[in-house]
């Protein structure tokens, strides 16, 4: 900036200094031109220092800025620091969390390794006894009897080696992710375990399924012998029975043949009406049954079995259904005669307590009596109760009898639950009065 003149010595001589081209003033200035000329001078300087207080606050601002810049960096630099360091920490315990979950899978998979070969050893201890029969070549040489019986000990080794698999199932549920690990080595590990598990399974499942086919068509073989056997053994059991009941060896069963056989093998007494129905059979036509139709006769003489069996039931019932009218009879005549002696009972109790009176008031100290009067009362309310225990155990007597205890033929139901109603009531009474 080019400032003009501040003294008044300098602005005297600018005004004063000769300017080519121009007039020379006529007349020296007055005290006006200097107010004037000192009030511009102080309008330049106002100027002057509002610039230079711009100057400064511009100055000041930058200065502050610089400073918010430089606490920015720093504030930068501490959160990049800071984020470093949570960077580390975090690297840090992904390589701890990275380090157990491997520490844990290694440990599982030596748990679960002994398992799987648990199981693989089962499951080839199974195959190997099954292996006569899964094959059929190796199968023709062995009689449905080994197979079966080899079929039999592959079922028990099976259900040792289902055990073992199940375990290792319940060990890996719900343990997938910790068995995986969190390396790429160890998760390689941990799928070859799996499959291995796998792979005994379905080894499994197709030896089963082979000594299955085998076992079954085996077993039904020999069921089918031995109902062939079982046949010929009863049509021989049936042969030597029709020969031991043919009395004159005649081939043919008679009448009397026939009663004696309904007596001796299935013990009741054919009855004369049915014989008769026997003798009139295709059966039995012309002059008794040959061993051909020894089946019929059987039939019928099983049908006259069956009516002898229901007639033996409904005689059984009546007489059942005699003999407990003939109890509830009784039990209702012990009932009432329970009774009867039950209010004997009672009036034996209130005559040892009229009796006792005497020695109630004695005790009160109001009344005195002489000791031979006490003496007495005392006897006779003694008396009064043997009296009274004696019928009470005489009716206890009763009650078991009515009840059929020590009876030669028990009660039927009926009996008992009509007793039981009486007998109810009466105990509870008898104890009231004992």
């Amino acid at each position: 900036l080019q400032l003009p003149p501040h003294t008044p010595q300098q602005q005297q001589q600018q005004q004063t200094a000769p300017i080519a081209g121009q007039p020379q003033p006529a007349s020296p200035p007055t005290a006006m031109d200097f107010a004037k000329l000192l009030q511009q001078n102080q309008f330049i300087l106002d100027q002057q220092q509002r610039s230079l207080q711009e100057i400064q606050a511009m100055e000041e601002k930058r200065r502050q800025e610089e400073e918010i810049r430089k606490k920015e960096e720093e504030l930068k630099k501490q959160a990049e620091e800071m984020r470093k360091q949570q960077e580390e920490i975090r690297k840090l315990e992904e390589a701890n969390r990275i380090e157990e979950a491997e520490t844990q899978a290694k440990i599982m998979h030596m748990d679960l390794e002994m398992l799987v070969e648990t199981a693989e050893r089962e499951c080839a201890r199974a195959t190997q006894i099954a292996e006569p029969i899964v094959t059929e070549a190796s199968r023709k040489a062995l009689s449905d009897e080994d197979v079966v019986r080899i079929a039999d000990e592959f079922d028990s080794a099976k259900v040792e080696a289902m055990a073992a698999l199940k375990a290792c199932s319940a060990f890996t549920a719900g343990k997938h992710r910790q068995l995986m690990g969190a390396r790429e080595e160890t998760k390689k590990a941990a799928s070859e375990l799996i499959q291995r598990i796998g792979k005994t399974e379905r080894t499994l499942a197709v030896t089963s399924g082979r000594a299955m086919a085998a076992k079954n068509p085996a077993r039904q073989r020999i069921e089918a012998e031995a109902r062939r056997v079982a046949a010929v053994q009863e049509a021989k059991r049936q042969e030597e029975m029709f020969k031991r009941f043919d009395s004159n060896r005649d081939g043919k069963l008679s009448a009397d043949d026939i009663v004696a056989l309904c007596k001796a093998e299935y013990k009741f007494d054919l009855q004369p009406e049915r014989l008769q129905a026997i003798k009139k059979s295709d059966a039995f036509k012309p002059d008794g049954v040959p061993f051909l139709k020894f089946a019929s006769l059987r039939t019928m003489i099983g049908i006259a079995l069956g009516e002898y069996q229901a007639r033996v039931r409904r005689e059984e019932a009546a007489e059942r259904k005699k003999r407990s009218e003939s109890q509830c009879a009784q039990v209702e005549k012990d009932a009432k005669t329970l009774q009867e002696c039950a209010s004997g009972i009672e009036t034996e109790v209130r005559k040892a307590e009229m009796k006792s009176g005497p020695l109630v008031a004695f005790t009160s100290a109001k009344a005195a009596m002489a000791l031979a009067n006490v003496e007495s009362a005392a006897s006779d309310v003694d008396t009064a109760v043997s009296a009274a225990k004696d019928f009470i155990a005489a009716a206890k007597e009763q009650l078991q009898a009515m009840n059929g205890e020590g009876a030669e033929t028990p009660l039927e139901p009926e009996a008992q639950r009509l007793a039981a109603r009486h007998t109810h009531g009466t105990s509870v009474r008898l104890q009231r009065l004992e």
